[in-house]
């Protein structure tokens, strides 16, 4: 059962990962909100969150490659210089397999709105908006209100 105690390291260190990259995503949003209202104080915590969370993923993506080496050497796995997909080293009994899996699908996931999200703030970034607002635009709109006749 040693393969077991190797998935369900495997499985640990992709939650890990995972709960990073929501992190990411959510540090995105937050500026584009910065990026929406002009505040460049707000863009550089932003910024400075997000060298943290990059550095804390960095070293969980380590951990997750040793606990997937080790799980290649376990089943004696020859990959050959070519890339094993995950699927190979995951037995089709084990319940862990399909978590596992899952796991891997809201990982692809996830990389899909944070590259997505990026090019949106990229974009933003580039239209100016992080320049602070002008006062006119800082000024409140008024609101027009509509009557309507009383109908008979």
């Amino acid at each position: 059962m040693k393969w077991s105690l190797a998935h369900d390291e495997l499985r640990v260190a992709m939650q890990k990962e995972l709960a990073i990259l929501r992190e990411l995503l959510s540090n995105l949003f937050q500026e584009e909100f910065f990026l929406n209202q002009g505040a460049a104080q707000g863009i550089r915590q932003i910024l400075q969150d997000r060298s943290e969370l990059r550095k804390a993923l960095e070293t969980t993506r380590k951990e997750r490659l040793l606990v997937t080496t080790g799980l290649k050497k376990s089943l004696k796995v020859q990959s050959k210089g070519k890339k094993l997909e995950l699927c190979f080293l995951l037995p089709d009994e084990d319940e862990n397999s399909s978590e596992i899996l899952s796991l891997r699908e809201q990982k692809r996931t996830l990389l899909y709105k944070l590259h997505d999200q990026k090019m949106r703030n990229s974009y933003l970034s580039r239209e100016g908006k992080i320049l602070p607002k002008t006062q006119s635009a800082q000024r409140k709109k008024k609101s027009a209100v509509a009557t309507y006749p009383n109908e008979p």
